[in-house]
């Protein structure tokens, strides 16, 4: 009951919104901070003993009756009036309590068994029930004022705020029932169940020190308080008895949303076990028999739900553009080289991905980043890569539907490189056969699919997003200067990788290809430039469509194209209309409901 209805001042009480008490924890999973409470687990034990033993127990069997049978076991049934009779009978070797309370007498102090409310629900299970890496604040009981003012100094309130002859904390809830007797141990009892509670011990250290409010001075002073009651377990990292596995635990009484459930054990001590539920994959909503696989998602230190909605950005990674290198840095399980990641906001609000078939992105995303490159460069890449080094183990490993799409161009053809395509395939006087230079020409075009790749190209991932997507470009010839503009954009610092950057590195080269096989002569150039015209336009409204790129950076980029593509970089139409990839499009990108073609909302 409360004893006082003094106002506490300051912030605490106002952000302080939601509480997680024994069974019911009702807090959001994303909350800044976790308040805990401690207490010398000793004292804590022995107060939790007498204010879950029944003072009527008449009255408790008509009241609860689940709950007297519960504490009737541990308190009646094995006599145990006291912590010092549990100690004395049922922990020490002259005790004359039966196995089975001898096992009840263990249990109860471990947390393992319930027979009761506050000696069950211990700081191990209050530690393991809140989220992984939850940033956590301490009030010790020894030293309340001291501590309140340092968390409140945390959440930015005054510095200070309750006195020294401060009067908010009067003692409630005292156990009046509890006299001297009841919290008296011996000394043989109390190195007894200080050994039994050796794990609870090192529980409440790893709340101390993970607590942001108190600094190493007080944790030492609550150590060398601890080691009063409990010195050798005070003093030590590790106990005779192994951690308990309270996962069982954890799941009846904290409880989890659907599907979610505790981070697998380890029997190490650690800060939440209840991991995020993160929102559903787009890609899985549109396609419900496929799984989004794992280089599509993001690494699970970041919480997708943390994103605001007004910054939420999908990552477009057209293949071959360094936007595995990209991917990488902002935290998505591509074909990593280190697994260093950017500062800033990016990386936060970056939450789905779209790469060739798989969209996993939402359609009022705040804004969609791609990654883009000299589409000539690019292609040239992308038909080196999609061709297989080893082709019986490509085989293997991806199932004939994918050996057979890249056989139809680069086995049944005589394409071993660009260079053949285009000199063989593509030119006047080439020898390839007539369908062999269709194949030539569809390639380029992105109109068949011969490699992931090659077909999945600028145009595809351009229609495939909806139509007034607000869009920014990393470009792969400015990659630090492109990334540090879209970061101002979100909000961040305007150059958040400085110079001498080592984020961005080279991420799913292919080491495989040689110089030759990305050599194009002077004709064989033109000849693909010819074919790669429309690719050149749709390449040309991405940079112009990008909010963080200046005009004079675009013009930057158009000249650099005109190097190797300048009349079709000059052209504003080409000879051969656009192509239709809508089939492309339903079938590769994939549409929820039963909404097709291109996106256009």
């Amino acid at each position: 009951a409360e004893s006082s209805r003094t106002a506490t001042p300051g912030l605490l009480p106002q952000y302080s919104t939601h509480m997680f008490h024994a069974q019911i924890y009702d807090c959001f999973d994303r909350s800044a901070y976790y308040l805990f409470v401690v207490r010398n687990p000793l004292h804590r034990l022995i107060s939790a003993y007498n204010y879950d033993k029944p003072r009527d127990w008449e009255r408790s069997k008509n009241k609860n009756p689940r709950y007297y049978e519960m504490t009737k076991a541990l308190y009646v049934e094995c006599g145990f009036d006291t912590m010092e009779d549990l100690a004395s009978n049922g922990l020490s070797p002259d005790g004359n309590s039966s196995e089975v309370c001898r096992e009840r007498a263990v249990s109860s102090i471990l947390g393992t068994d319930r027979f009761g409310n506050h000696i069950y629900y211990n700081y191990q299970f209050h530690l393991e029930a809140v989220p992984k890496g939850a940033t956590i604040l301490v009030l010790r009981t020894e030293h309340l004022a001291e501590d309140w003012n340092a968390a409140e100094k945390v959440v930015s309130g005054r510095e200070n705020i309750l006195g020294e002859d401060q009067a908010i904390f009067p003692h409630n809830n005292v156990n009046s029932n509890s006299d001297e007797k009841a919290k008296h141990l011996s000394d043989e009892s109390r190195v007894l169940v200080c050994e039994k509670l050796c794990n609870e011990i090192q529980v409440y250290k790893k709340i101390l020190s993970s607590a942001i409010n108190l600094n190493e001075k007080q944790m030492k002073q609550s150590l060398e308080e601890l080691k009063e009651t409990c010195p050798v377990e005070a003093m030590a990292a590790t106990c005779g008895d192994p951690l308990p596995d309270i996962t069982e635990k954890l799941v009846k009484g904290r409880g989890y949303e659907k599907e979610k459930i505790p981070e697998p054990f380890t029997g190490e001590i650690s800060v939440g076990r209840a991991v995020y539920s993160q929102p559903p994959h787009p890609y899985e909503l549109a396609w419900p028999k496929l799984r989004l696989p794992s280089y599509m998602r993001k690494d699970p230190e970041y919480d997708l739900n943390l994103a605001p909605k007004d910054k939420k950005t999908c990552f477009v990674h057209v293949g071959k553009t360094a936007g595995s290198t990209i991917g990488c840095a902002i935290g998505f399980n591509l074909h990593c080289a280190t697994k260093i990641k950017a500062p800033g906001l990016l990386p936060r609000y970056a939450t789905n991905m779209f790469h060739a078939q798989m969209y996993d992105c939402h359609d009022d995303s705040a804004y969609f980043v791609f990654v883009v490159r000299n589409p000539l460069d690019r292609l040239v890449s992308a038909f080196n890569y999609d061709k297989p080094s080893d082709w019986d183990d490509f085989r293997k490993n991806f199932g004939e539907k994918h050996y057979n799409f890249r056989k139809r161009l680069y086995r049944d053809c005589p394409f071993e490189s660009m260079e053949d395509v285009a000199r063989l395939g593509l030119s006047n006087r080439g020898t390839a056969s007539g369908e062999c230079m269709r194949r030539a020409a569809a390639s380029i075009e992105g109109t068949e699919h011969f490699g992931c790749h090659s077909y999945f190209n600028y145009q595809y991932h351009l229609e495939a997003v909806p139509a007034n997507a607000t869009l920014m470009t990393i470009r792969t010839e400015h990659l630090v200067e492109d990334y540090n503009s879209v970061e101002y954009h979100l909000g961040g610092e305007p150059q958040v990788l400085g110079p001498n950057q080592t984020v961005l590195a080279h991420n799913n080269e292919n080491k495989v290809t040689g110089d030759e096989l990305k050599h194009l002569s002077e004709e064989s150039k033109k000849l693909v430039c010819d074919k790669l015209c429309n690719e050149i336009q749709v390449y040309k409204e991405i940079l112009r469509r990008s909010i963080n790129l200046s005009e004079e950076q675009v013009e930057e980029s158009i000249r650099e194209l005109s190097e190797s593509c300048p009349r079709e970089t000059a052209a504003s139409t080409c000879v051969q209309p656009l192509p239709n990839i809508t089939d492309k499009l339903v079938n590769g990108r994939g549409y929820i409901s039963s909404k097709k073609g291109r996106r256009r909302e």
